[in-house]
């Protein structure tokens, strides 16, 4: 055991909880998925019974039962994924928060500590690290659709060629915008911050981040709080289940870093 599993050592339990929890979330979108034809062909074939039989109750009852069912597997499949994941993200965020409060930051730059806390701290970051260390950057300067460019602290993009269908815990684009300023980060910043992204995500095909973590020296005022938690700050994509939310981190004096967006 190296010392970076030493320190997360007493978050291991909630990580295997969340590990747990997500394979339960897929075996369950797998279940729904095949509810949903079977429902459909349920109905259709009583559909057709009842139209080429004598009608009866009995047959209404079983007709009706059957469409109630495609009815309901169709509403579970657009609705039930989306909240099983905004759960497992939410818990999966917590204990990253967690991890990255308490354990103390490494690295000679304010940069390197915050990439060095996101890998000792996200699982999945750690391996993209190991996997495709190319792929994570310090201070780069990356292009959006628009032309404009954007320099973000950290910038990850392992995005892989149907990785989001065979490995999504490798295909990820993480990025982390840093203010090193005197005032604390107001909302304006934070909106063209997001703007940025989008830009950024438009140019490589790709509506969600994995993460998104903005970074400041002197705090965030009120109202940028608000912000966040409200659905025009989210990274969302109509129809799926994926779904970023922005993280709010102070850097201390002393380089540690204080997680405010719990």
């Amino acid at each position: 055991m190296n010392n970076d599993e030493k320190d997360n050592i007493l978050l291991e339990p909630i990580n295997e909880l969340i590990w747990k929890f997500n394979n339960l979330k897929k075996a369950m979108e797998i279940l729904m998925f095949l509810s949903l034809p079977a429902a459909v062909i349920s109905a259709i074939l009583f559909a057709v019974i009842a139209m080429n039989s004598t009608y009866s109750l009995q047959t209404a009852l079983f007709f009706s039962f059957f469409l109630f069912s495609a009815i309901t597997s169709i509403v579970a499949i657009m609705f039930f994924p989306s909240a099983l994941s905004r759960i497992s993200n939410r818990m999966e965020i917590t204990v990253q928060n967690i991890s990255f409060t308490i354990t103390p930051p490494k690295g000679k730059s304010p940069e390197e500590k915050l990439l060095n806390q996101l890998i000792r701290t996200d699982k999945n970051i750690q391996r993209v690290s190991k996997k495709y260390p190319t792929s994570i950057q310090i201070n780069n300067t990356i292009s959006g659709r628009s032309g404009k460019k954007y320099t973000f602290a950290v910038y990850i993009n392992s995005k892989m060629f149907l990785g989001k269908y065979f490995d999504n815990n490798l295909d990820m684009q993480v990025f982390a915008k840093r203010f090193d300023e005197s005032s604390p980060v107001n909302i304006s910043q934070i909106k063209d911050v997001r703007k940025s992204i989008v830009d950024c995500l438009l140019k490589i095909d790709r509506k969600v981040p994995s993460r998104v973590l903005i970074v400041s020296t002197s705090g965030f005022e009120d109202d940028v709080f608000e912000y966040v938690r409200t659905k025009d700050s989210y990274f969302t994509e109509r129809f799926y289940s994926t779904y970023c939310d922005i993280e709010l981190i102070k850097e201390k004096v002393d380089g540690s870093f204080d997680v405010l967006s719990f």
